[in-house]
């Protein structure tokens, strides 16, 4: 989506509406506020419903203190522009009251994002401001104080997240970003200890980069496969399978190149031309594939009948790459028959040797968990490494809930040979 057009109303009401249809703020929680060239604030309304914002409802608090709009603006007006006034650098604040991370505001946590380095680098450093009276003055020089320290995102103690970069959608993803990472953290606390040993982080590329081709005219296949992939990069978004930040989905092409999607980018946004072909090692002009479009290329390379990979993080299965528990998915029939021997690989094993993790994709292991980075899963179409990815985090979202009740019986042995021979899963 091409936003650098929006007015800065459309941005909020745009932003606000999906933070609201994702559950992550109330109809009167959180605001946001974007600062434009003349030093105007655009402000969310006070008290308003964030269900039902229009752009009319948008406030405009101009840079010599009068105000335009229908409503009063944000009581929390003060923090925004003391956050504006602290860092020239942000022009938009981002402030909502999401489930998760009010669970580590109310024990005075922050979530740790270095358990799995891509989403500590997206989120930047974190900082922790006291509490202090919503719309009070001294809240805005705690929250402001943070900033001024060097940090992006700051957990207030006992209220919610501040997010403040140089643009709203950015702030969106980082917001969207660590709200998904705190759930798998609390879901990893809920299964056992959290797991660390197996986590590092990269000052450099972690698979090769890609040189360039100028390209052709798409192919009707291409044309169709890209079609078909971006309807189910929106339902993994939907499904919260996806966030707009990660998220990774590729599919083959009958002449040995692939399409996936970009690194950059809002995956709920991008659209079919955002997609990147990748061809003999080699992506297509003025384009950048995802990061991890070298570990799919390997598998497409090893594996000619695997015609579509994802690599996830959703929050139940996503707790298992940060735990000391094994997830086991002989659990109902389909779990075992779709996942069967599911492996587990540490991140040291999957980027030390990236051609033995593509080799072990197979019938018999169709999905990879891979400790402090993502699940892989792999189908002979699309909407099969869809339906693997979605089981696979339904599964674990069951064997979570299961510890407030007792101990998981899984399906015996007996049981898993006669699926296997039924459904000639090996």
């Amino acid at each position: 989506m091409k936003n650098e057009m929006m007015h800065p109303a459309d941005k909020l009401v745009l932003v606000m509406n999906r933070v609201y249809s994702n559950r992550m703020t109330s109809t009167s929680g959180g605001n946001l506020s974007i600062i434009d060239e003349k030093g105007d604030i655009w402000i969310t309304p006070g008290g308003y419903d964030k269900g039902a914002l229009t752009r009319a409802d948008i406030m405009c608090v101009k840079a010599d203190g009068t105000v335009d709009g229908p409503h009063a603006p944000s009581m929390e007006l003060p923090f925004h522009r003391s956050v504006y006034e602290m860092r020239p650098d942000i022009k938009t604040v981002f402030h909502a009251h999401p489930p998760a991370l009010i669970t580590f505001s109310l024990v005075r946590k922050i979530p740790h994002v270095a358990l799995i380095p891509e989403i500590q680098q997206l989120c930047g450093r974190i900082g922790m401001a006291p509490y202090a009276v919503p719309g009070s003055t001294k809240l805005g020089e705690y929250i402001s104080g943070k900033f001024k320290d060097g940090c992006q995102t700051v957990e207030l103690e006992n209220h919610g997240i501040c997010i403040g970069t140089d643009d709203i959608f950015k702030s969106y993803r980082i917001f969207e970003t660590l709200e998904n990472f705190a759930k798998i953290e609390l879901n990893a606390l809920r299964l056992g200890s959290v797991d660390s040993k197996n986590c590092f982080s990269s000052g450099t590329a972690l698979f090769p980069a890609y040189g360039t081709f100028s390209r052709t005219e798409p192919t009707a296949e291409e044309c169709a496969v890209r079609r078909e992939l971006i309807e189910y990069i929106h339902r993994a978004c939907r499904q919260h399978l996806f966030t707009g930040a990660l998220g990774v989905y590729s599919a083959a092409l009958s002449d040995g190149s692939f399409v996936i999607t970009p690194e950059a980018g809002d995956r709920e946004y991008i659209e079919a031309q955002d997609l990147v072909l990748v061809m003999e090692g080699r992506s297509e002009e003025g384009k950048v594939p995802a990061d991890s479009a070298y570990f799919h290329s390997l598998v497409y390379k090893q594996h000619r009948d695997i015609k579509a990979v994802t690599s996830s993080l959703p929050p139940n299965i996503g707790a298992f790459t940060i735990c000391s528990t094994v997830f086991d998915p002989k659990l109902i029939p389909e779990t075992y028959m779709m996942l069967v021997d599911i492996k587990t690989l540490s991140r040291a094993e999957f980027f030390a040797a990236p051609e033995k993790a593509a080799s072990l994709l197979q019938k018999s292991c169709p999905a990879l968990i891979v400790k402090n980075t993502c699940l892989v899963t792999i189908g002979t179409t699309i909407v099969k490494a869809f339906d693997r990815m979605e089981v696979a985090d339904y599964a674990a979202e069951s064997v979570i809930a299961a510890r407030a009740l007792g101990d998981i019986v899984h399906i015996s042995g007996g049981d898993v040979v006669d699926l296997d021979k039924a459904f000639n899963l090996k």
